[in-house]
């Protein structure tokens, strides 16, 4: 048991450490991405009647969306970052 503990620590350490490595950029394309998978995933749960599934997808689809609009700097991506922010 301490084994597989040991290696799940180390697994989540590598995954943060890359993720600090990481440039802005890519790290809002993953997380874009892994909101429109997560409305596609709530689509197809909601056409199969799975509402607990629906539920989690949406609100973990909803919680990217607020923390990408919440990191959203309006004066240094104008006109982009603003029509952003309004939709």
């Amino acid at each position: 048991m301490r084994a597989s503990n040991a290696i799940r620590n180390q697994s989540m350490l590598d995954a943060q450490s890359r993720v600090e490595q990481q440039t802005p950029e890519p790290m809002i394309a993953l997380l874009y991405d892994k909101a429109c998978t997560l409305v596609r995933q709530a689509s197809n749960a909601l056409d199969s009647d799975n509402l607990e599934l629906f539920h989690e997808a949406t609100t973990h689809a909803t919680q990217i969306v607020l923390a990408l609009r919440g990191i959203l700097d309006i004066e240094k991506g104008g006109e982009a970052a603003l029509h952003l922010s309004e939709t």
